[in-house]
């Protein structure tokens, strides 16, 4: 499953993560492809924030569980 970043920031700073399937995430200009697989949303976040360090994301809350393991 692959997973966007929005390119864009909310009010406070944040760019939102989502799955590729989600409705809400941002067209395909305005975002950032994550391409590859994980076991679970909290592993894909944990990826992107590796990745994209100078970013401060969260998980969008339609789509996104990242509860704890």
């Amino acid at each position: 499953m692959s997973y966007v970043v929005n390119k864009t920031s909310d009010f406070s700073g944040y760019h939102e993560v989502h799955k590729g399937a989600c409705p809400n995430r941002p067209i395909v200009t305005d975002s950032y492809l994550i391409n590859k697989q994980f076991e679970n949303d909290l592993d894909a976040m944990e990826y992107v924030k590796e990745i994209y360090p100078s970013l401060q994301v969260r998980p969008c809350l339609s789509c996104m569980d990242t509860s704890s393991r």
